[in-house]
């Protein structure tokens, strides 16, 4: 099967995010950064 030439390039418009969570955003108030936090922060 070949891809098309548009799922070649699907890294052109991907966005990624890398980040530490831990140290990113707390969402529980107990001081350590979480997932909970985080989705709160990022689209």
């Amino acid at each position: 099967m070949r891809l098309t030439y548009t799922s070649d390039l699907w890294w052109k418009n991907a966005v990624v995010y890398c980040l530490d969570v831990e140290t990113f955003r707390d969402g529980d108030g107990d001081g350590v950064g979480d997932f909970r936090g985080l989705t709160q922060r990022i689209d």
